[in-house]
């Protein structure tokens, strides 16, 4: 799920969570490069192009047919031109090869001209996912990979929210073991003292009656 940048704050826990049940992009800190690597996959990930067969694993989406793999490349490309494609695509690449396939070679895209890149359908967040089996190499138009960088923003965001109340939960009850440990054990010493302090007292109280 893509934001639209003008939905409301309430449907990012929404977007957090279909992330997270997919598999899509985890919300640990990203570089900009692999953010930029991240949000081509993450617009991509609902893309129902023709050529990939219905069986396939949602993970390994990314990697099946020739369409796919051939718009994420040049969606790096075009929005990702620092970034080195065979290692920026490692991780998605060990992701499929673990449910036996294998993303192919950037190669796919070396015979692009600049003509042809051209006549590349742009999708718009109006269009997204589309409603049919796509049959054609598609690009997103500068709005919706906006609006894949801003889902991933959002998530990393939240994620890093939750760890930190959860951190912060874990700490207090750490010093509330430990006050209530100390307490305990203060008790227990105070109440030695006074045992101690009773014997004492009844000891000079029995020589004193002699």
């Amino acid at each position: 799920m893509i934001l639209r940048t003008d939905a409301s704050n309430a449907l990012v826990p929404l977007a957090l969570g279909l992330l997270q049940i997919h598999g899509a992009l985890a919300a640990a800190p990203r570089s900009p490069s692999n953010q930029c690597i991240a949000a081509c996959q993450l617009w991509l990930n609902q893309i129902p192009f023709d050529d990939i067969p219905a069986d396939t694993p949602y993970v390994a989406r990314g990697c099946a047919g020739t369409l796919g793999p051939t718009s994420l490349f040049l969606c790096s490309t075009r929005y990702c031109p620092e970034v080195d494609l065979v290692e920026g695509f490692r991780a998605l690449n060990e992701t499929c090869q673990r449910f036996g396939s294998h993303l192919p070679s950037v190669d796919l895209i070396a015979g692009y001209t600049d003509e042809e890149l051209a006549k590349i359908l742009r999708l718009q967040p109006a269009d997204h996912p589309p409603k049919g089996p796509v049959k054609e190499v598609l690009l997103p138009a500068g709005p919706l990979f906006r609006n894949a960088v801003y889902t991933l923003n959002a998530v990393s965001y939240i994620h890093i929210r939750h760890i930190g109340f959860g951190l912060c939960v874990f700490f207090f009850w750490i010093i509330a073991i430990l006050v209530g440990v100390g307490f305990r054990i203060s008790h227990m010493f105070q109440g030695s003292v006074s045992e101690k302090a009773a014997l004492a007292r009844r000891k000079r109280t029995k020589l004193e009656n002699r």
